[in-house]
């Protein structure tokens, strides 16, 4: 596996550092990207380069974290759409919802109506005429606009992945870029 150059010495604005697992029997590594290597287009950092069934293919085990604003998950959006213009999967902790109908229906202003929630409101949540909905816009963008293929959605799941403060949504998913190789068919 090639690793790009590592230099310590160059800054990150992202946190928290993504780790992947994988089966080599079936992945097979190739290169990956991270925040310290020079010239490296931010898109791609924490991505990885492999052949998935002899099939090269973008991977990448997410986290938005929504205690740095929701304006940070219209940047890993972005970077998705980026790199989802070729074979990608991107799993992991979206901290983020859908519109789609099998995921639940949930009055997220209620659902966080005590003093000490706004932390809840503010990270899976945005205020709309007054009053607090879950925030669907950037995974429907990534769905709806981009062509990404959410797996749970597919398989007809939409069982919440948690459950805290009353507020159980599913945040947690796995996603297909939609130029993915069609071992996954519709």
């Amino acid at each position: 596996m090639r690793r790009r150059g590592l230099s310590s010495s160059a800054p990150s604005t992202r946190s928290a550092a993504s780790v992947l697992f994988v089966n080599t029997a079936v992945v097979q590594p190739d290169e990956w990207w991270e925040p310290h290597i020079p010239h490296t287009r931010e898109a791609k950092w924490g991505w990885m380069r492999a052949r998935v069934w002899g099939e090269p293919t973008y991977l990448f085990c997410q986290h938005w974290q929504g205690g740095l604003g929701r304006h940070k998950f219209w940047e890993h959006a972005s970077a998705m759409a980026y790199i989802g213009a070729e074979s990608a999967i991107a799993l992991g902790d979206f901290n983020a919802t859908s519109a789609w109908d099998g995921e639940r229906d949930l009055d997220w202003h209620e659902s966080t109506a005590l003093a000490d929630h706004m932390h809840k409101r503010l990270t899976k949540g945005h205020l709309v005429d007054g009053r607090w909905q879950v925030d669907t816009r950037q995974i429907d963008f990534l769905r709806l606009e981009c062509g990404w293929r959410d797996l749970g959605e597919d398989a007809g799941d939409g069982t919440a992945t948690t459950a805290e403060y009353r507020s159980g949504l599913r945040i947690d998913r796995i996603m297909l870029s939609e130029s993915f190789p069609g071992l996954f068919s519709r």
